[in-house]
């Protein structure tokens, strides 16, 4: 069962943005999908991934870099307020064990397929021909590695 659990505070050591070299590789590594939530109303608004090692420092890119978001207008107050007076938090909905990078986006994609009607995220991870391409791939897909039937397919389209 998926459960949403508060991220925890780590502050984590170099890496570049986007955690794997590709969809294609079958390297593995503990990963995150993680949610962006207004802390108002908890809303979902924003979904993404990232490897276990990056989760803090991937939360300080999306803070100090996403000019375009509402959490960027929060940015001086990350540093300044308590956690629980942020408008804005981030929070893990799934831990993934020892997974690809297809994986990784594959359960990227379920879960904003769960909270699909108010992200602020510019595109979806895997499209239906992507899966479609990949899936058949058992060095790079096992849908029951990432809590998934092995009947699951994308079915919002790419943006």
């Amino acid at each position: 069962m998926r459960k949403l659990t508060t991220l925890s505070n780590l502050a984590n050591a170099g890496g570049v943005a986007q955690r794997y070299p590709n969809l294609d590789g079958t390297d593995r590594k503990d990963a995150l999908i993680y949610s962006i939530n207004e802390r108002a109303s908890g809303e979902v608004i924003y979904v993404g991934q990232t490897t276990a090692d990056r989760d803090w420092e991937r939360w300080r890119e999306h803070i100090t870099l996403d000019t375009w978001a509402p959490w960027y207008v929060d940015y001086n107050h990350y540093d300044t307020l308590p956690r629980d007076q942020w408008a804005y938090d981030r929070f893990v909905l799934e831990e993934l064990k020892d997974v690809t990078k297809f994986e990784t986006t594959v359960a990227e994609q379920y879960w904003m397929e769960q909270h699909h009607g108010n992200l602020w995220n510019d595109s979806t991870p895997c499209s239906a021909e992507n899966f479609a391409k990949r899936s058949v791939n058992p060095a790079l897909y096992d849908p029951a590695r990432i809590g998934l039937t092995s009947s699951w397919k994308p079915s919002l389209k790419a943006k």
